[in-house]
């Protein structure tokens, strides 16, 4: 995985192929220092977010709430290009057990991700992948 801090983003990067990433210098000293990070295992996504809404100052995708305990989560998006957006859950196994798209109109909104109890107890994967193949990984905990 890619890290770019700055964005809040995560990037998968296939071992076998050349991967490119679009990014700008952000001109504030000390951000592009430390931008970058390259995760060699999965472990290292898995982590806890906050269990409230995401603020809605800053830029990317977050979810909410998390952990959860089975019922629908959403996906908050926070001034994101407008597009298409593939949306996939993928378990530890590496197995998609849910899938969607939607269309995002360019504004802030919440999406509802209806797991509605589909998934047992444990850690999961979002994958979030726009128009450029651009993709958020955020992580989620099913308790």
């Amino acid at each position: 995985w890619l890290k770019d801090h700055h964005l809040s983003k995560e990037v998968a990067v296939e071992v076998e192929k050349e991967t490119s990433y679009h990014f700008r210098r952000s001109g504030v000293p000390g951000i592009d220092t430390a931008r970058f990070e390259i995760v060699y295992h999965q472990a290292a996504m898995v982590g806890v977010a906050t269990q409230e809404p995401p603020s809605v100052s800053g830029k990317g995708i977050s979810l909410y709430p998390n952990p959860t305990r089975g019922d629908d989560v959403w996906l908050s998006f926070r001034w994101m290009e407008s597009g298409t957006y593939r949306i996939q859950v993928i378990d530890m196994n590496g197995r998609m057990v849910a899938s969607e798209s939607m269309i995002h109109g360019g504004y802030n909104v919440d999406h509802r991700l209806p797991i509605q109890r589909r998934l047992s107890s444990g850690r999961y994967s979002v994958f979030v992948t726009d128009d450029r193949e651009m993709t958020h990984i955020l992580p989620l905990i099913v308790q």
